[in-house]
């Protein structure tokens, strides 16, 4: 998780990573239009408006603005991302 960029994209409604290795482009949640579904898997999440992220430890916090929650995703479980 060191060395990648992780982007809050609010008018695409989605957080995105970009994979220091080879410098890859994935969408990591949201991205599915504007809503909200209960947090679970990171890719199936639909936010509304993230605007703000943080890394605690070893987690990925996402402030879904418009929603008014805070998702945290464990960044050990998107080690594996293909595309």
């Amino acid at each position: 998780a060191w060395g990648n960029l992780y982007i809050a994209e609010s008018g695409s409604h989605s957080v995105r990573i970009v994979r220091r290795s080879d410098r890859r482009i994935f969408t990591l949640a949201g991205g599915l239009g504007a809503g909200y579904s209960p947090a679970g898997d990171a890719a199936g999440t639909r936010l509304a408006n993230p605007n703000s992220l943080c890394i605690s430890g070893n987690n990925l916090m996402i402030l879904d603005g418009a929603n008014s929650r805070l998702i945290r995703v464990p960044l050990s479980g998107i080690c594996g991302i293909n595309g």
